[in-house]
């Protein structure tokens, strides 16, 4: 993947308009009374979250659980923690910074652990949302520290990302959180084949894979990722039940990356099986990207004479009960000239979660004395900075601006 270069700003904090109002009127005195909802003051507001539009299971459980299905469910006592944001993610309202609210997972409600977020009065306000709640692994920047290289209780690695649309009219509806994986999921379907007659599933004893990132951090205010490090070998965790017709089912939660082929910056990427005590390593094709809310399965057949990897199947990493009105949505990724002339790339539908490459602006006209830098979330060049072949995963419609240097 090629280093996505980030303007490491920090988020400003400040009151609502109408707070600073009132303090005005009021001669900066304090007031011990909370507002009251609906009568015109600031209205709480109420929250729902679902896993890929997945139903709530029936049966609460009593701590997080990647399900017997290999996708993650809301359980008794899971947490969350929300953003509220002015309307283009640069300011994080007062009292709406990383405010904690446990799941109900029979009906997906949320309730304010402590205190609770309000609408602020004459103000779009934009919720991010993230799973599991923390602190200590949270940078002041809220950048969250993820590190795959354990994969022994996969549950708590499971980042989950979720972001609403600009919200301009305060509603005693609840808001709708739909989060989404963060990392890619690999499942590698191991069948022993010529030469290993007689052998079974317990002489597969360790799979692992290499040349591939463990650790990154992720932005709670945009969903993007950043800074993939630290390539140690992984190694995947046996599942109780293997897929049907195959020996033995092998998965792990891996750090979204672009593959060697397009720029990806990791290559020589092997998956090692060991059966009845010796080694077979394949090679992870130079073309297959890891892309986040993805789950990747690879048939992996070994025999005396060698492994063989075969192609995977790409598929959407979700729950089996999933709710049809609440489908995966396309979001719309546009480019914008920002001062140039000539045509932009066209825009891009991309279905929520899938990853695209940033393209190369073939057909825009430089500035007079300028030339193309870079793609930038804001016009001014303020935001998150991607450079060509770099990877973005979009989760609300997105524009990007050309950045001119000299």
């Amino acid at each position: 993947m090629k280093t996505i270069l980030k303007n490491t700003h920090r988020y400003r904090k400040y009151p609502s308009v109408a707070a600073l109002v009132g303090l005005l009127l009021m001669g900066g005195a304090c007031s011990t009374e909370e507002p009251l909802p609906g009568t015109g003051d600031e209205m709480p507001v109420a929250f729902t979250a679902s896993i890929n539009g997945a139903v709530p299971s029936a049966a609460p459980r009593t701590r997080t659980v990647i399900g017997a299905d290999g996708n993650a469910e809301w359980t008794e006592g899971d947490a969350v923690g929300i953003f509220m944001t002015n309307d283009n993610r640069t300011t994080i309202f007062s009292g709406g910074e990383n405010i904690r609210y446990t799941v109900d997972p029979a009906t997906g409600n949320l309730t304010a652990a402590e205190s609770r977020l309000y609408y602020p009065k004459n103000e779009n306000v934009i919720f991010t949302a993230y799973y599991p709640y923390g602190k200590s692994n949270i940078t002041d920047d809220h950048m969250y520290n993820v590190s795959v290289a354990d994969q022994s209780d996969p549950a708590s690695l499971d980042l989950l990302w979720a972001s609403t649309p600009v919200i301009s009219r305060p509603s005693k509806e609840p808001v709708e959180l739909k989060f989404r994986h963060v990392l890619g999921k690999m499942q590698a379907d191991i069948i022993l084949g010529a030469g290993m007659e007689g052998l079974t599933a317990a002489d597969i004893t360790d799979v692992k894979i290499t040349g591939m990132p463990t650790t990154s951090q992720t932005d709670l205010i945009e969903g993007t990722l950043f800074n993939c490090a630290d390539v140690l070998d992984i190694t995947l965790r046996r599942e109780n039940s293997p897929s049907q017709g195959v020996t033995a089912t092998f998965t792990a939660l891996l750090i979204p990356h672009m593959n060697p082929a397009n720029g990806g910056e990791f290559s020589d990427r092997r998956i090692v099986v060991t059966v009845d005590g010796i080694e077979y390593t394949g090679t992870i094709p130079d073309t297959d990207d890891v892309a986040k809310n993805i789950l990747h399965t690879y048939p992996v057949t070994v025999s005396r004479t060698g492994i063989t990897v075969g192609t995977p199947d790409i598929t959407k990493w979700e729950l089996v009960e999933h709710n049809p009105a609440t489908a995966e949505p396309l979001y719309t990724v546009t480019f914008d000239a920002n001062g140039g002339t000539g045509t932009p790339p066209a825009p891009l539908e991309v279905v929520g979660g899938n990853m695209i490459s940033m393209p190369t602006p073939t057909q825009i006209i430089p500035p007079p004395g300028k030339t193309f830098t870079a793609w930038n979330l804001k016009a001014d060049g303020s935001g998150d900075v991607y450079t060509v072949n770099a990877s973005f995963w979009p989760l609300v419609n997105t524009t990007f601006y050309a950045v001119w240097g000299q």
